[in-house]
């Protein structure tokens, strides 16, 4: 079992306007499960619509559709969530090294210049986390890199299973889960917010929603 400690809002001194994924919904959170191969067939019909040279919405959100290749690497296969500040997308990565995941969750932002700032400086943080963990023992989600695709400023992650919220909706439904359960991920979410700590990072949005689980949970 393994959790996955996010940051929603962080502050280094001063708050931060930045924000990681943001699952928020039980329904878009079914999207991550399944495995990318089986919407190959969908997505490449998708991807070859004409769409024009516009790829925002009326809000600034990136436009997505099934088979969009982000970056000439990631090919859209779902969508995860959407939030104040950006989309977040299921990607597979057509570049994938060997022995390397090839699903991996994208953060698109929303395209304007507030929100890119935001981005900076959230990969900022992000880039720290890694750098000081890297054997990823802390329990703070993997960040792998960052790119620009149509101005939208891109964030790439580990693709997890699911937020804490649903994952006691499924397996503690007016019960509550398991008190062994409640122990582990107690435990791995308060070495996740020492090391931040450590690292002058405050999380300043701790909930249910914005903690992810892997399939071993």
């Amino acid at each position: 079992r393994r959790l996955i400690a996010l940051l929603q809002h962080a502050k280094v001194r001063e708050r931060a306007v930045g924000a990681l994924l943001n699952l928020a919904s039980e329904a878009e959170n079914r999207d991550l499960i399944g495995a990318a191969g089986g919407v190959e067939g969908d997505v490449d019909e998708a991807a070859m619509m004409d769409r024009g040279d516009n790829f925002d919405d009326k809000e600034g959100y990136y436009a997505h559709r099934l088979g969009d290749l982000l970056n000439d690497r990631y090919k859209i296969v779902g969508m995860l969530g959407k939030g104040v500040f950006a989309t977040v997308v299921r990607c597979f990565d057509t570049k994938a090294a060997e022995g390397q995941p090839s699903e991996l969750a994208i953060k698109v932002q929303r395209n304007n210049d507030m929100m890119r700032r935001a981005g900076e400086k959230e990969i900022s943080y992000l880039r720290r986390i890694a750098e000081n963990d890297p054997e990823n023992k802390r329990h703070c989600i993997q960040f792998l890199g960052s790119f620009d695709h149509e101005d939208h400023l891109c964030m790439v992650f580990e693709a997890l299973h699911q937020n804490l919220r649903g994952a006691i909706k499924q397996h503690g439904y007016k019960k509550g889960i398991q008190i062994d359960a409640v122990r582990i991920y107690g435990r791995q979410l308060f070495v996740a917010l020492r090391y931040l700590e450590r690292l002058n990072i405050m999380h300043a949005d701790l909930k249910p929603d914005n903690i992810l689980v892997n399939d071993k949970y």
